[in-house]
């Protein structure tokens, strides 16, 4: 994708570069500026933006950070779901409301009773 932008002498350049707006909360946008920041104090070199944090950053990532970030995304209806699905592949088909009550007297039994 090409970017015509507006050089120094008014006249216009064309670029590579694309750039694209991302919407982050005032802590993360915050925290982001405080190590660009620290990062930026130097004596030489040029300035490091925003873009080659975030890219070093993102480089960093691993297939556990991935899980962990799937699983956190997670609601409690997500994770019955997915025991469901787990256990009727085990264990062969069962209505969810069977389910429900299995699950139900497993938790029961391991606690020594409900607490609400």
């Amino acid at each position: 994708m090409k970017i015509v932008s507006k050089s120094q002498n008014n006249g216009s350049t064309e670029t590579d570069v694309a750039l694209s707006p991302i919407r982050v909360k005032r802590a993360t946008f915050e925290k982001m500026t405080g190590l660009l920041a620290k990062v930026n104090q130097k004596e030489l070199g040029r300035r490091v933006r925003s873009d080659d944090l975030i890219g070093f950053a993102l480089a960093l990532v691993t297939e556990a950070h991935v899980k962990e970030l799937q699983d956190s995304s997670l609601s409690n209806h997500d994770r019955f779901e997915a025991m469901y699905k787990d256990h009727v592949a085990k264990k062969g088909s069962i209505s969810k409301d069977a389910y429900l009550g299995l699950f139900l007297n497993r938790k029961a039994n391991s606690s020594g009773g409900v607490s609400a």
